[in-house]
């Protein structure tokens, strides 16, 4: 089964939450430090490493994964085949938080500064568990992966 018939709808929360957002975020805030996402060179990552693979390498520059990670695996990649990806807000507000130190008005200003920067395609929905079951009651298969 083959697009339009079968379509990946990815959900990003949790840990993952920084998958999301661009490479400035990445750089400027130590998402790589603060997510444990390691580059290819075992630094943490200052980039968002998930969303493209460098130019002709057939893997993403991630090490510590078991096996390495297809470049065609990438949120870009997958995207242009049609994958879609779905942000939760609910865990979005957490790391928000976390990055504000508990100061709300810093928070609200890092979401602003973070909203500007998320990847093109990315889609903010209110909260994942409604996401999936609105998903599931529109015939979509759940898989944890």
């Amino acid at each position: 089964v083959t697009k339009p018939d079968v379509t990946a709808v990815v959900s990003i929360y949790g840990m993952g939450t920084m998958l999301a957002f661009n490479d400035d975020m990445w750089k400027k805030y130590g998402l790589g430090a603060a997510s444990k996402v390691m580059d290819g060179s075992n630094a943490p990552a200052t980039a968002n490493v998930f969303y493209k693979a460098a130019d002709g390498s057939p893997t993403l520059s991630i090490s510590g994964t078991p096996i390495p990670i297809p470049a065609d695996a990438s949120i870009s990649s997958l995207q242009q085949r049609g994958g879609l990806f779905i942000l939760c807000n609910n865990a979005f507000n957490v790391w928000m938080g976390i990055l504000g130190g508990g100061d709300a008005a810093k928070t609200a200003a890092l979401r602003k500064e973070f909203e500007a920067n998320m990847l093109p395609g990315v889609y903010l929905v209110p909260a994942m568990v409604v996401a999936m079951n609105q998903a599931q009651k529109a015939g979509c298969s759940y898989m944890y992966v």
